[in-house]
């Protein structure tokens, strides 16, 4: 596209063709890249692959189970750049892979393990990899601070489907910084949940 892209409630799974083509979303733009409540699973390449001479933007998505990274960022513009509050678990290569010399705030994403990221500044580390100097990039992926954990209760009145219920999340970890959206659910419908 010569100009901007938004993704919205969309699922690219278990794409095939033979190299960056088999990636669930695949976006070469001239402006700003966004997605949000978006699933990219099971891709023979990445999940979300973004060359954009604009900023790029994700939220509230999953990119899991793809063959190569959950998030790519081969070409960015100038930002800033942001892809958090998703979850971005069990890739081969890379949670967030950053080819370019360019900073990525991935705070408050889900990495696939409570100790956060494989990253070397994150000794112990045992989620997905964070590869922000991958094909010889030079950018900064700030991942710290992620969610390590969450435990949730509802009411004790049986919820009734459709209706309205309060459920109460304790969040730990994180050093105070915390990302809490709707969805993604199922991208073809409403959320299962909205906030209020």
């Amino acid at each position: 596209a010569d100009g901007e892209v938004t993704l919205s409630d969309s699922t690219a799974n278990r794409n095939d063709r033979p190299g960056e083509y088999s990636s669930g979303f695949f976006v070469v733009a001239g402006g700003n890249v966004a997605a949000d409540s978006c699933t990219a699973t099971e891709n023979n390449d990445a999940g979300f692959n973004v060359k954009t001479q604009g900023k790029m933007t994700i939220s509230s998505s999953i990119a899991g189970g793809n063959g190569y990274e959950g998030i790519w960022a081969e070409e960015l513009g100038n930002g800033p750049h942001q892809a958090s509050g998703n979850i971005l678990c069990e890739n081969s290569l890379f949670g967030l892979g950053l080819r370019v010399d360019k900073t990525v705030d991935a705070e408050g994403n889900w990495w696939g393990h409570a100790s956060g990221p494989t990253h070397p500044s994150n000794a112990g580390g045992s989620g997905d990899a964070v590869g922000d100097k991958a094909n010889n990039g030079a950018g900064t992926v700030d991942f710290s601070p992620w969610i390590d954990t969450v435990s949730g209760s509802a009411t004790v009145d049986p919820v009734i489907a459709g209706q309205p219920t309060v459920i109460s999340f304790q969040f730990s970890g994180g050093a105070g910084t915390l990302f809490l959206g709707q969805g993604p659910g199922d991208p073809h419908g409403p959320p299962p949940f909205a906030l209020t």
